[in-house]
């Protein structure tokens, strides 16, 4: 997660060029390298969490007629 840029998406072992300085070299998107990483976990974790939402609502059934 630390050498993928949030921005162009670009992967690469070259990116993290120090402990703390994230430099995509794809894009030019500079940040903090953990600040970097985090923010790339939190979106790979709230996208994995909209597909098991999506997937329990496709398996619901909606009823036909609302009983009153």
């Amino acid at each position: 997660m630390s050498r993928t840029c949030p921005k162009c998406g670009h992967v690469s072992k070259d990116i993290r060029r120090t402990q703390a300085h994230f430099c995509c070299t794809n894009c030019g998107y500079t940040a903090n390298a953990d600040e970097n990483a985090a923010g790339n976990i939190l979106r790979a974790g709230l996208a994995r969490l909209a597909q098991e939402v999506n997937s329990k609502r496709s398996q619901h059934c909606e009823p036909s007629e609302v009983e009153q």
